[in-house]
């Protein structure tokens, strides 16, 4: 089953039946998310996305090119958004949830990793389009969990465990 769907229609509106067949989508899907895209194609110049994550869903810090804004808009559940430095330290992180913030918006050019804080969580993410991956996502060199899953495992697990030490998500 493909991760994601396109929109098809000239208008889109979502419900909560449609969030919740978008969690059983997650729920079979081999990585653990799905996507709906409110766009019809990657060729738009706004890509918006109902985008729901499973706890156990993994991905690789990245960052996107400059003039590529991502903006999250928190519908359900938490999530932990981790904002490197050009070595790999963790210079902030941004908690979205249930009396925390609800938004945000990074520049491109920015190294962030968002990750799912508890079940699941949904969100309506924007991006500048149009959305190529192989030049809108860029990977950095100092991770080797780009293409290392025990590394990925490890770095999850250790900011994960940097946020339950100081009791900030319970």
């Amino acid at each position: 089953m493909s991760a994601a769907e396109f929109n098809q229609h000239p208008i889109s509106k979502i419900c909560q039946t449609d969030i919740e067949t978008l969690i059983a989508k997650a729920k079979k899907s081999e990585h653990g998310h799905y996507r709906l895209c409110l766009h019809q194609d990657n060729a738009a110049h706004i890509q918006e996305m109902i985008i729901v994550v499973l706890a156990e869903a993994r991905f690789p810090p990245h960052k996107h090119p400059v003039g590529k804004s991502e903006s999250i808009h928190l519908i359900n559940g938490s999530l932990a958004t981790f904002i490197f430095d050009d070595n790999g330290a963790v210079q902030q992180v941004i908690k979205l949830g249930k009396g925390q913030d609800l938004m945000q918006r990074i520049e491109g050019g920015i190294w962030h990793l968002p990750i799912c804080m508890s079940d699941y969580v949904v969100y309506h993410e924007t991006l500048v389009g149009p959305y190529n991956k192989e030049a809108d996502v860029i990977l950095p060199k100092w991770s080797s969990a780009n293409t290392d899953l025990t590394a990925l495992e490890h770095l999850y697990s250790k900011l994960k465990k940097s946020l339950e030490k100081n009791n900030e998500y319970e």
